[in-house]
C-alpha cells in the first residue's frame, strides 16, 4: 500500500512539472511573439494604441471562441454570473497590466519584461509579509538576490555593447573625416 501511494504521489509531481514547463513555454513564446508582432516593419509606424486594438482583438475572439464552446455544455445563466466589484476591477487591472506590457514589448524587450514580473514578485512579497503575516525563508531572499545579479549583468552589459557600437561608430567617422 506504501509503494502505491509513492506512486502516485511521484505520478501527480510529475504531472505538475510537465504543467509547469508547458505553462512556462506557452508564456515564453507569447512574449516574444508579442515583442516580435510590436516590432515588426510593417508595423513599427503605427501608433501603439492601433497595435494594441490588433493584438487584444485577437485576445477577444480566442477567449471568445473557448467562452463559447464552454458555454454549450454550462447551465449558467449569463456570462457575468457571480460577478462581484472585485471581480471587475481585477479584469480592468489586468487589461491595464496587458497594456503596460504591451509598452514594454514595443519599446523595450521581452527580457524586461521578465525582470518587471520580478520587480512584481518582490512588491507583492513584501506586502504579503506586511499584510498578510507571510514569512520570507532565506531560499525566497536567494533566488531574489540571484534575480537582482542578474537583472544587474544584463543591462550592464547592454549598456557595454552599446557604448563600444558608439565608440567603434565615433572612430569609423572619424577616420572618413581624415581622409
Amino acid at each position: 500500500e506504501e509503494i502505491s501511494q509513492s506512486n502516485e504521489g511521484f505520478e501527480g509531481e510529475l504531472k505538475g512539472l510537465l504543467f509547469l514547463v508547458f505553462g512556462m513555454a506557452m508564456v515564453a513564446i507569447a512574449n516574444v511573439t508579442c515583442e516580435y508582432l510590436y516590432k515588426q516593419k510593417d508595423q513599427i509606424d503605427n501608433p501603439f494604441y492601433k497595435q494594441n486594438i490588433v493584438l487584444y482583438s485577437w485576445g477577444v475572439a480566442f477567449n471568445g471562441t473557448l467562452w463559447l464552446a464552454q458555454e454549450i455544455h454550462s447551465t449558467s445563466t449569463g456570462i457575468f454570473d457571480n460577478y462581484s466589484y472585485y471581480t471587475v476591477a481585477l479584469i480592468v487591472a489586468e487589461g491595464l497590466s496587458g497594456y503596460l506590457h504591451g509598452a514594454i514589448f514595443k519599446y523595450l524587450d521581452a527580457i524586461t519584461a521578465i525582470f518587471a514580473g520580478v520587480i512584481a514578485m518582490l512588491a507583492t512579497a513584501i506586502l504579503s509579509a506586511i499584510f498578510f503575516d507571510l514569512h520570507i525563508n532565506y531560499l525566497f531572499c536567494l533566488g531574489f538576490g540571484l534575480s537582482v545579479v542578474s537583472i544587474y549583468i544584463y543591462f550592464v552589459e547592454k549598456s557595454r555593447i552599446v557604448c563600444l557600437q558608439d565608440e567603434a561608430l565615433l572612430s569609423s567617422l572619424s577616420e572618413e573625416e581624415e581622409e
